[in-house]
């Protein structure tokens, strides 16, 4: 089964909703997909296994310019443990690095244990808990991956 992770195109929009939508119970609307692809369109990026939408990744640029942050990232359930979300943090670090990035950030929810599992895996460290960050009396924890100079 062959893998392409590739830019996202607007065309693919309803996708990554569709992913968006059985991934979080408070999803990002599609005018904030739509912004992210317009603003960012070499950090928002979809993976594709054999034609069809398995997961997507948005990495940006903060304020800070060796500072990214994926702000979203989801794999469709259908696609859960074939390392999808794995090869989309790959992807995203590369393009942070090619950019002359030092860190990467994320939040994640603290309920959300098999994503900070793989966060860990990968080598994000916990830097501190945001409350109430997803909504009231649920918190966030931020992540953080130093990246080597390329």
């Amino acid at each position: 089964m062959s893998l392409e992770i590739r830019d996202c195109r607007l065309d693919d929009i309803p996708r990554v909703l569709a992913i968006e939508s059985v991934s979080f119970d408070d999803p990002y609307p599609e005018s904030l997909f739509v912004s992210f692809l317009e603003r960012f369109p070499s950090g928002f990026r979809v993976a594709e296994r054999n034609g069809t939408l398995a997961g997507y990744c948005v990495i940006l640029r903060l304020g800070d310019v060796h500072t990214f942050v994926i702000t979203s990232l989801a794999v469709h359930p259908d696609f859960k443990k074939s390392k999808i979300a794995t090869r989309l943090l790959e992807d995203a670090s590369s393009i942070a690095r090619k950019k002359g990035a030092m860190r990467i950030r994320l939040q994640v929810a603290v309920d959300n244990i098999a994503a900070q599992n793989l966060y860990l895996k990968f080598g994000f460290v916990k830097t501190h808990v945001i409350k109430d960050y997803y909504r009231k009396g649920l918190d966030g924890i931020e992540m953080e991956l130093k990246l080597e100079l390329a």
